[in-house]
């Protein structure tokens, strides 16, 4: 009688694994040649997946004229390639929202099928909907973007900036070429004359930048402190380091904007 409960529940325990595996939101994704996989497990890679420290789980990045935004796989509803561009639909802050842009060139989606293992270029890719609805995210009582950033457009984003990354180049150990680091802080480097200032996020009530030329370096930059003082400097680009933008949340959710299409930002309302 022990030996059947026991097999009882040994089968049981298997068909309840069975189900979970069978209930797990998959991938199903469609390449230019219509050809439909499901993908277990999906993941994105990419060169601006380093924009960002604070998120962790796997996400796909998209950007248009103004911006870059990544998004939790696990929040979207949907990603299609329409009229030359992809429209993302997600969720985020407890609401549905679009995002229309484009793929960075050098992305590749990855996975697991019945099949084995998953590759799939991004400009391969003709859309991802999932087997399930998207896990929904916590509703924020009231979202708090006390900054703002000015594009080079004019156009305003009310952000949280919580983030400067700056990209190391390093050649050690390399006879030729070398390598890019992303490093992320929380305060601001410029220089002024032969020096190098370092100043704290929160010690910033706003910054004005100005440039020669299509790069962020050479350029000038504008500081104004809380306290009211102000000074000019550089934007450093050395041979190894340089300032590559600004990232944190705005209403479109995890976002991320390159130095260069910055014209000002305002960390203080009555800066704004």
């Amino acid at each position: 009688m022990k030996r059947m409960l026991l097999m009882f529940m040994i089968v049981m325990v298997s068909c309840t694994v069975c189900h979970a595996d069978s209930d797990e939101r998959y991938a199903i994704v469609t390449d230019k040649d219509n050809i439909q996989s499901e993908v277990r497990g999906l993941q994105s890679s990419s060169q601006y997946n380093d924009r960002w420290e604070n998120i962790y789980d796997p996400f796909i990045c998209m950007y248009d004229s103004s911006l870059c935004i990544a998004v939790p796989i696990k929040h979207i509803i949907s990603l299609r390639l329409e009229n030359g561009k992809y429209l993302m639909e997600y969720i985020y802050g407890g609401n549905n929202l679009k995002f229309s842009g484009l793929l960075d060139e050098y992305v590749k989606f990855s996975g697991e099928t019945d099949f084995g293992d998953f590759s799939l270029p991004g400009n391969t890719l003709l859309s991802i909907t999932f087997s399930s609805p998207p896990v929904e995210e916590p509703q924020a009582e009231q979202a708090e973007y006390p900054h703002v950033i000015e594009l080079e457009n004019e156009t305003r984003i009310p952000v949280r900036i919580e983030s400067r990354t700056d990209h190391f180049y390093d050649t050690t150990g390399y006879i030729m070429g070398g390598e890019t680091y992303t490093h992320h802080y929380t305060d601001f480097r410029f220089k002024r004359g032969q020096a190098e200032l370092t100043v704290p996020f929160e010690d910033i009530a706003s910054l004005e930048f100005t440039f020669e030329g299509p790069y962020v370096a050479p350029g000038e930059v504008v500081v104004t402190l809380k306290n009211g003082k102000t000074t000019t400097g550089q934007l450093y680009a050395a041979d190894t380091m340089e300032f590559g933008g600004l990232s944190g949340v705005c209403e479109k959710g995890y976002f991320y904007i390159h130095g260069r299409n910055i014209k000002k930002v305002f960390f203080v309302a009555d800066q704004q």
